[in-house]
């Protein structure tokens, strides 16, 4: 574990960077999104968490391909 001393400021003072969350849904952009999370995760010392989201509904049609 990485224990250089990254530090986020907020309403309550100066906060370490423990956690990363990466929302992910398996598309390239997700992936290239992990792989940067992972080097941050990786420089900080941080956890990484990955989320995936899985919904109830398809997803609308995509009006720009006219279905």
């Amino acid at each position: 574990m990485n224990n250089k001393p990254i530090y986020l400021y907020g309403e309550r003072g100066i906060l370490p960077i423990q956690k990363i969350l990466c929302p992910i849904d398996f598309s390239e952009f997700s992936r290239h999104a992990i792989d940067v999370a992972r080097e941050l995760a990786s420089y900080f010392g941080a956890e990484l968490i990955l989320l995936d989201v899985i919904a109830d509904e398809p997803p609308p049609p995509d009006r720009d391909r006219g279905e």
